[in-house]
């Protein structure tokens, strides 16, 4: 069963039904009085925009049947901090793009993608401008383009080791991010990758074999 329809309404607080196993595309979208979200257990699926521009929106709790969260799931929403659980495999266009009070964030180690085809409005994270630090899991192969772009306050980042490629705009404008390693396995480093951001120096590896436009 399919949660749907509540979408540019004034409500405050949710009760799900039992047997609801998916929350529907852009289901909660603009539900500005809306201040805290406990989704139960039995959800597997979070729609497209189900709870963007839910400006009120601070608090949510996701649960860990939960196996997919939907492009712009979240996007402009007022939380400020977010745990996704295990199972989760990919993180899909911008997710959490413009939560502009998002200071903290939890992956889990099962995610391998963090997913935008090349969509400037795309990023994951993009203009989360609170976000100070995050760790990315171990596995991860993916960073899509301007996931982090925007992200003025980012100073603590890891890059996993499976990564190959840094996407067009990932760390532009991040301007506390003053340091950061490059892994061996990287070959590409795109256009305004690291652009406008805060780095000082950067060790770039014998393996970087293409460097664009304005990347640093």
């Amino acid at each position: 069963v399919i949660l749907s329809g509540f979408n540019n309404t004034g409500i405050k607080e949710i009760v799900f039904p039992m047997n609801v196993t998916e929350i529907g595309a852009s289901a909660f979208y603009n539900c500005d009085s809306l201040r805290s979200v406990t989704i139960p257990e039995g959800i597997v699926s979070i729609g497209n925009s189900a709870f963007g521009s839910c400006d009120s929106l601070k608090t949510v709790i996701l649960p860990t049947s939960l196996k997919e969260i939907g492009e712009y799931a979240f996007t402009e929403a007022g939380i400020k901090e977010i745990t996704i659980p295990e199972g989760i495999t990919t993180l899909q266009t911008g997710t959490f793009s413009d939560c502009d009070s998002l200071e903290t964030v939890k992956l889990p180690e099962s995610i391998t993608k963090i997913e935008n085809n090349s969509n400037q409005y795309g990023g994951v994270f993009k203009s989360c401008s609170q976000l100070k630090s995050i760790n990315l899991p171990t596995d991860l192969t993916e960073l899509g383009a301007y996931t982090f772009s925007g992200c003025e306050k980012l100073s603590d980042i890891t890059l996993p080791t499976g990564l190959t490629k840094i996407n067009k705009n990932t760390f532009y404008y991040c301007r506390k991010l003053t340091k950061i390693d490059i892994p061996a396995n990287i070959t590409t480093i795109e256009e305004y990758a690291f652009a406008e951001s805060g780095l000082k120096d950067i060790d770039i590896p014998a393996t970087v074999t293409t460097v664009g436009y304005r990347a640093f």
